[in-house]
């Protein structure tokens, strides 16, 4: 994975794909509860194909987010080495933002 760009990507389609097999084995489950005999075997069956191609699935993106997470590591350590000064202003920002969110959750409950 060369860019960012491709990365997310190909994270985005993963976790497409996985929330639309989620989806479809609990409607399979679902749709089990209400049957019973030959008809609940065929949709234990199909509900733990479902399930297995997700296991495949998981198994086969994970090598491809822990890529996309070296190359965010590398592109953040690049920067950070190129551009220090903003480095630490970016990280003030965050730490800023971070409190404000804090504080303003925190008074919100009072």
């Amino acid at each position: 994975m060369s860019d960012g760009i491709h990365s997310q990507a190909g994270i985005d389609r993963v976790a497409r794909q996985l929330s639309e097999l989620s989806d479809r084995a609990a409607r399979l489950l679902d749709q089990l509860k209400e049957q019973q005999g030959d008809s609940a075997a065929e949709l234990r069956e199909r509900a733990s194909r479902t399930l297995s191609d997700t296991r495949r699935r998981l198994a086969k993106a994970r090598p491809e987010a822990q890529e996309a997470a070296s190359e965010a590591v590398r592109v953040t350590l690049t920067f950070v080495r190129r551009h220090p000064g903003k480095a630490l202003a970016v990280g003030a920002l965050l730490l800023a933002a971070v409190g404000i969110a804090f504080y303003t959750s925190d008074t919100g409950d009072r």
